[in-house]
């Protein structure tokens, strides 16, 4: 949660810097902020191309979570329309 500090705590908490991937939102500037302002790096895809990219009987956003690291590790994440913040490698 933004409103109560929840979000800064958790990745302020997490090893720096760390690489993050998340689907793209329309709400999401502050988190993008929060995130490069704390040092980690974040790779932002296209939702309907990550979607696209593997078959799912019913939205979970663990399931979803689990198939962007997926993405990540195995090179796909470039693939599916996505962009780096300002302080990314790509």
């Amino acid at each position: 949660m933004h409103a109560t500090g929840e979000a800064e705590r958790f990745y302020r908490g997490m090893p720096v810097p760390s690489l993050i991937g998340m689907e793209a939102t329309g709400n999401s500037q502050w988190f993008v902020e929060l995130v490069e302002d704390l040092g980690h790096a974040l790779w932002i895809g296209d939702a309907a191309q990550i979607r696209a990219s593997y078959v799912r009987q019913q939205k979970t956003d663990k399931r979803d979570a689990a198939h962007i690291r997926m993405l990540m590790e195995e090179d796909g994440f470039r693939s599916c329309g996505c962009r780096t913040g300002s302080n990314g490698s790509w």
